[in-house]
């Protein structure tokens, strides 16, 4: 959005799920006919859950590579769908670690936490925009999907 000419445009990345005007009436002429219905946030950052422990597993090492190539570009406001997915994953994977040694299931418990506390993180940091506060957060990110993925085997792309 530019405010005033000869200064550069302020970006602004809010998601709205719904018209906020009290009275919507006034601006019938700016949505268009046809256009979808808004999907809530809440709704478009759920990742659907697999049914098998493994496959939660190798859905959040997915999200775990997405996060590093957002970082890497710099894209930080970005970075909390795949962060958010992850914990989501995480949470169902912590649920479904039941059939695990009494060791294993204590590991995925404590990385599980420590991933949902460095989601939560990515979240707040990338939307500040420091690098360092993200490659921190980002560091006990990495370490709980490497913990989880040892617990269950997930092979490592390179």
């Amino acid at each position: 959005m530019i405010f005033q000419d000869d200064f550069p445009a302020e970006r602004f990345d809010f998601i709205f799920a719904e018209l906020s005007a009290s009275d919507a009436s006034n601006y019938t002429d700016v949505a268009s006919d046809g256009a979808p219905d808004a999907i809530p946030l809440a709704q478009r950052i759920m990742p659907n859950i697999p049914a098998s422990s493994v496959q939660i597993a190798i859905e959040i090492a997915a999200r775990d590579r997405e996060i590093q190539q957002l970082i890497e570009r710099g894209s930080f406001t970005e970075i909390f769908i795949p962060a958010l997915q992850g914990k989501e994953l995480a949470l169902a994977l912590q649920r479904s670690s039941s059939t695990l040694s009494t060791t294993d299931h204590n590991r995925v418990r404590i990385a599980v936490r420590h991933l949902v506390r460095a989601a939560y993180l990515l979240d707040w940091y990338g939307d500040l925009g420091n690098r360092n506060d993200v490659a921190r957060a980002y560091l006990a990110f990495g370490s709980a999907v490497e913990e989880i993925s040892s617990v269950y085997k997930v092979p490592t792309t390179p």
